[in-house]
């Protein structure tokens, strides 16, 4: 609801999406700095952690915005952006923007495509993307061992490679909080009440609302 109101008082999308691509092409720029200082060894950008979530997030909407130009305008700069920009997600974030990001490439491709009327293309592109799938897991491997061979570690990579289902602990996490909102379904605990029970947020916005402001409140909030 609160972004489709935003989207409804927007009057140009083109001057939208023009600043969007220069904020994208920051971003990108931002994420190459980080990859050459890290790998130099000037800075230690994940510090001992495995994996920051907040830059995947923040690639997340550029590489979509720079994906549409690749289709589009067919735009090479745009191409090798994205393509930074998703390796920066591999290497130091999470798997979160993936899913985003593939879902929104695999039905934005067969849609513009199919519109075109370009269907031996839309068929032949889908059918691409199906085999590509098959071979998901060796490729991964492949990228594993390669960083491997030059002294650099990707939890995301791994994960992908290994278990792309991995939890991560979070379903121990999630069976913890909903024991707690079936005791009690209308308890408002009040924000933050994830982080004062374990430490930290609950990694599920539906879990977090409804343990926060019970099954009620939480409801309202969700939808509003």
């Amino acid at each position: 609801f609160t972004m489709l109101s935003v989207l409804s008082i927007i009057e140009d999308f083109e001057l939208l999406r023009e600043k969007l691509l220069k904020i994208s092409y920051f971003i990108c720029f931002c994420v190459l700095t980080i990859m050459f200082l890290d790998w130099f060894g000037v800075i230690t950008f994940l510090n001992g952690n495995n994996y920051n979530m907040s830059i995947g997030y923040a690639c997340l909407l550029p590489v979509l915005s720079l994906f549409t130009e690749v289709v589009e305008k067919h735009s090479i700069k745009a191409f090798v952006a994205s393509v930074i920009l998703v390796m920066g997600i591999l290497l130091y974030a999470s798997r979160g923007p993936l899913l985003g990001i593939a879902l929104f490439v695999l039905i934005y491709w067969c849609k513009y495509f199919y519109n075109k009327g370009q269907h031996a293309t839309w068929f032949l592109s889908l059918s691409g993307l199906l085999l590509l799938s098959f071979f998901f897991q060796p490729i991964m491997n492949f990228f594993v061992g390669m960083l491997a061979g030059v002294g650099i570690q990707s939890r995301t990579f791994t994960l992908l490679a290994e278990d792309i289902l991995h939890s991560s602990g979070r379903n121990d996490i999630y069976e913890i909080f909903i024991s707690l909102i079936k005791e009690e379904p209308f308890k408002v605990r009040g924000l933050f009440a994830d982080r004062v029970l374990i430490g930290y947020y609950a990694h599920s916005i539906v879990i977090e609302l409804f343990y926060e402001f019970g099954l009620v409140f939480g409801t309202l909030m969700l939808f509003s």
